[in-house]
């Protein structure tokens, strides 16, 4: 048990027995507290160098809300207990950047995880699983996503497709959330239509989303609920600013000439004033436009489709 997580009244007694030049020393009990971290294990180009980590520790010179990796202190391990040591020893409590780059399983998650308990401070989190090592365990991932709710910007790359999959997870209510991508690796089918609606649902109505799902059948569905979302708060929610959500779909298959009279269904239903251009077979853009009764204010929604082809 280390000096800071000992009860008041026996962090005092201890500092009655210390003289007065180590009092003057005290902050030494202190860890230091960082304010980004980014974790590498991906991209090995020396074997020996397993664990990257470059940090910035909180003061006066780290005031902004940008994280250069320039500015970073670096450190490498060769072993998960040296990672450990060095998650030990640090303050993650007013954490607002996590970048984590994993390959091969997420031992580094679950260690990260009981380190790091969450909280109000975090902005931006990367969470990149492009493994080629399939063993990933998908309830590391899961409790790391819980602990940063409160970011306004997620990555997510999902690798996990061999682990036994909660299909009853619910996503937690995201009250910040400004971006959020989504994108499932090497077969991965986690996302159900259930739990991307309910996220959407939980979420605030202005947010950009980009999403890359095995199941692509889920996407005219996510049209339909951002649709209606917006149509939603504009009745019920107005607040006399201007909602412009906008959603990226990657698909591995173009859209269909159904697909897109569905998606302009979904827009004529509601009175959006509706903009198509197709800049080929394989990408499209749809823009609705609706004026709120109440405010008088132009509302848009705009719906992207990238093809790729593996």
């Amino acid at each position: 048990m280390d000096f800071l997580s000992l009860p008041k009244h026996l962090q005092i007694n201890i500092l009655k027995c210390v003289d007065w030049k180590s009092i003057i020393n005290v902050k030494f009990f202190e860890k230091p507290k960082l304010c980004a971290i980014n974790i590498d294990c991906g991209k090995q180009k020396n074997i020996t160098e397993r664990i990257k980590i470059a940090y910035l520790i909180c003061n006066e010179e780290h005031q902004d809300d940008e994280f250069h990796v320039d500015e970073a202190k670096k450190i490498f391990f060769t072993n998960i207990e040296g990672y450990e040591d060095f998650l030990r020893s640090n303050d993650l409590t007013i954490l607002k950047h996590i970048f984590i780059d994993i390959c091969s399983g997420t031992e580094i998650i679950k260690l990260f995880n009981k380190y790091y308990k969450g909280g109000n401070y975090i902005k931006e989190v990367d969470l990149y699983d492009y493994g080629r090592i399939k063993n990933s365990i998908c309830n590391d991932i899961l409790e790391f996503i819980n602990k940063i709710r409160n970011a306004e910007y997620i990555s997510l790359v999902l690798n996990f497709p061999n682990d036994h999959l909660p299909k009853d997870y619910i996503f937690p209510k995201m009250n910040f959330l400004s971006r959020l991508y989504i994108e499932e690796r090497n077969g991965t089918n986690f996302v159900t239509k259930e739990m991307i609606l309910q996220l959407i649902n939980n979420s605030s109505v202005d947010f950009s989303l980009a999403i890359s799902f095995k199941n692509e059948n889920i996407y005219l569905d996510v049209v339909k609920c951002f649709t209606e979302k917006v149509v939603f708060c504009m009745k019920n929610e107005c607040t006399g600013q201007s909602f412009n959500p906008r959603v990226i779909f990657y698909k591995s298959r173009p859209l269909t000439l159904l697909d897109i009279e569905l998606i302009k269904d979904f827009f004529i239903r509601y009175d959006f004033a509706i903009t198509h251009t197709a800049f080929s077979s394989v990408e499209h853009e749809f823009i609705g436009r609706k004026e709120c009764e109440l405010c008088g204010i132009y509302h848009s929604i705009r719906f992207d489709f990238d093809t790729f082809f593996d």
